[in-house]
């Protein structure tokens, strides 16, 4: 039974035995982001059919991994990215009611 599934996209021919996606050769990478995109997950499931009948393998419930060797930082970077985009949406935000209070404010003084 495999329960565990290292993917990528374009990471091996389809013919031969080639994977070779970021960190496959890395001796450290003993790790892996799970997959949560499910448009994404359910093509990697019919490969995972595929390759249940195509070598003979049972996975019952496959588990999709992105082979990594440090996640944490991965995540780490995910979360710098995430606080940067808020702040900048908050920013933008005080801007624009900035913009229109002052505009309304104006508007209204010469009425």
């Amino acid at each position: 039974m495999v329960d565990f599934w290292a993917i990528g996209t374009n990471c091996c021919s389809g013919h031969l035995q080639d994977f070779h996606c970021p960190d496959f050769s890395d001796p450290n990478a003993r790790k892996g982001l799970r997959l949560m995109d499910p448009d994404k997950s359910e093509v990697f499931r019919l490969v995972v059919r595929k390759a249940e009948a195509e070598f003979n393998l049972h996975a019952p419930h496959p588990v999709l991994l992105h082979w990594i060797a440090d996640p944490k930082s991965e995540i780490l970077a995910w979360h710098e990215h995430g606080v940067l985009n808020f702040k900048l949406a908050v920013c933008s935000f005080l801007c624009v009611q900035a913009f229109l209070v002052l505009g309304a404010v104006f508007l209204l003084a010469h009425l």
